[in-house]
């Protein structure tokens, strides 16, 4: 798990969403997202780990924690960006 930790912790990755002409996201960003982002970089995690404050509805960098453990919780950068058209 610490290995785990360390490989994920402080990593940025990028998704792309579509918005309705603003800074708002149709529908929002989920655990399940961002472990099929995980996943499609090689870190295979349950979507409950991934700890997300509330929705994520507009575009911006959100940080993202992860709980693998009791105490060892790796945090990743998430930036929502526009999906251009």
């Amino acid at each position: 798990m610490e290995a785990l930790a360390t490989s994920l912790n402080g990593k940025e990755y990028d998704i792309l969403v579509k918005t309705g002409g603003g800074e708002k996201l149709f529908g929002a960003v989920t655990p399940i997202d961002v472990a099929s982002i995980l996943k499609k970089n090689g870190f295979e995690l349950d979507k409950r780990k991934i700890e997300i404050a509330e929705p994520i509805r507009n575009l911006g960098s959100y940080k993202i924690k992860i709980r693998l453990a009791e105490g060892i919780q790796p945090v990743v950068t998430l930036h929502v960006k526009k999906e251009e058209e």
